[in-house]
């Protein structure tokens, strides 16, 4: 009898040992902890682990090297995105010594508070700084804004109800900041977006009132012996009622000196081609947040240049004084104003706008013919148009022609502003125009409506002449041969 073999199928499983430690680990989202963990080789060679690591937001090498007999720190990064409780694991495998691993309980909270960089801007002014929000997971995060203090900030978007932040996406929010008071008062503010992976997701925001320094040039402009007036909104830009002094003068050696008495020691010139049109110009009541529209004209007898000074006051109803924190910084920029060229420990009487005005006087007037923009049916063609403000304020438009089109920007012209000046009620500021095409009758709305697009990209106000420059992206695709007018 031949001698026979038998051949057997065994299948083993093997279960995972007890991990050697159970190890905690806590951190806030959208930041990182590190966790050490001491591995020891205990044999007399050489010896290199392959690492697992299991759970999200855990990373760290894949190999650990030890020579004989040494202990090392493994490191071990724990960062996660969203918050909540998960588990995880960190495994060490090697052919002499086996496998050991040690058990993660990973906790993740709400980020902290992350301090924004302190703001400053001048009373009656506003400015702005964005903050950035990062989403470094696979999921959409709708967030909910809100803030503690919108007397004072402002979260400048769009849409009020949510912020959508795409996967793996960062983007920027502007925040607004308005003082109401100078110094840093109570220029303070809790923001926050909140979403239910991320929880309350809060930055801490703080800002300082300035005293006001001149303003831009207010500009206008009339034909030579004929009249003109101009409308100058001050806001009051404080939570209480005050009372206004409004004083215009042509002796423009005061935009530079200390303005005390200016209306004991000022009468502006009986010759002088601008008059102040106010009723009452001084102990004029005006409540927190309103607005008081200065009216002037402008009437110039000669071929120069005419300038002015529009100096509105406030003061506190009772007399006190208008507290105010001085910079720790002696030669901060903003530190002294001529309002407190003075030692104003106790505070100052009156906070003042000065408002420089630039009179031009024209020989003929400016006859406006339009800008023209043409392009063959079926075809599409896309042209800037400039349009120059006559009566902005706080600066105004002059002789120059008020409207015309061009092709592109110079990117050394194009600038950025990250200040303006508020006026009219609530939070309305100066650089945010309103604009709509208006055809002549039904016929040409029809005709027109599919077939130009206008858009505002740019709007720019030279400090110079205080002129307002309106820069809008025309879109003209007419579908048929068509010549119509529109404003």
């Amino acid at each position: 009898m031949k001698g026979y073999r038998v051949w057997y199928s065994v299948e083993v499983q093997s279960l995972k040992p007890p991990p050697e430690k159970i190890l905690s680990i806590s951190c806030p989202a959208q930041s990182a902890t590190v966790m050490e963990v001491e591995i020891i080789n205990p044999t007399t060679e050489h010896l290199t682990f392959d690492i697992l690591i299991e759970g999200d937001g855990l990373r760290g090498e894949s190999e650990l090297s030890l020579t004989a007999g040494q202990k090392k720190m493994y490191q071990l990064v724990y960062s996660p995105a969203v918050i909540g409780k998960s588990n995880g694991s960190l495994i060490f495998q090697n052919k002499v010594v086996g496998e050991f691993w040690y058990k993660l309980n990973l906790s993740s909270k709400s980020p902290g508070p992350t301090v924004l960089p302190h703001m400053e801007c001048e009373l009656g002014k506003w400015s702005r700084q964005f903050v950035t929000l990062s989403n470094p997971t696979e999921e959409t995060l709708e967030l909910i804004p809100s803030c503690s203090n919108t007397n004072n900030f402002t979260i400048d978007i769009e849409y009020d109800n949510k912020i959508v932040l795409a996967p793996n996406s960062t983007i920027e929010v502007p925040l607004q900041f308005m003082p109401s008071s100078l110094g840093q008062s109570n220029h303070t503010a809790k923001v926050a977006f909140t979403c239910h992976q991320l929880g309350e997701w809060v930055f801490i925001a703080s800002g300082t009132g300035l005293t006001p320094a001149p303003l831009d040039p207010v500009s206008v402009s009339a034909t030579l012996h004929s009249n003109t007036s101009l409308l100058i909104p001050f806001r009051n830009p404080t939570n209480e009622t005050v009372f206004v002094d409004v004083v215009l003068t042509d002796n423009t050696d005061f935009l530079h000196a200390n303005l005390d008495h200016l209306e004991e020691r000022n009468q502006i010139n009986p010759d002088s081609a601008f008059c102040l049109l106010l009723k009452h110009s001084t102990n004029i009541q005006l409540g927190p947040k309103a607005t008081l529209d200065v009216p002037f004209t402008f009437v110039p007898g000669n071929m120069r240049l005419h300038e002015a000074l529009c100096v509105v006051s406030i003061r506190r109803i009772d007399n006190s004084d208008w507290l105010y924190e001085m910079p720790v910084d002696p030669n901060h920029p903003y530190g002294r104003r001529y309002a407190d060229k003075a030692d104003y420990r106790s505070g100052m009487k009156q906070i003042r706008w000065i408002y420089p005005i630039h009179g031009i006087p024209e020989s003929l007037p400016v006859i406006d013919q339009g800008a023209k923009i043409s392009c063959q049916a079926r075809s599409r063609i896309e042209e800037y148009l400039e349009v120059s403000l006559t009566g902005a304020v706080p600066s105004s438009a002059t002789g120059y022609r008020p409207i015309r089109t061009r092709s592109i920007t110079p990117e050394d012209l194009q600038r950025s502003k990250t200040e303006g000046v508020i006026v009219g009620e609530g939070n309305k500021i100066t650089e945010e125009f309103s604009y709509r095409l208006i055809y002549g009758s039904e016929e040409e709305e029809a005709g027109m409506k599919h077939s130009v697009s206008l858009t505002l990209v740019k709007k720019v106000r030279d400090k110079l002449t205080g002129i307002v420059n309106l820069v809008f992206n025309v879109i003209y695709a007419p579908f048929k041969v068509m010549r119509y007018d529109v404003l």
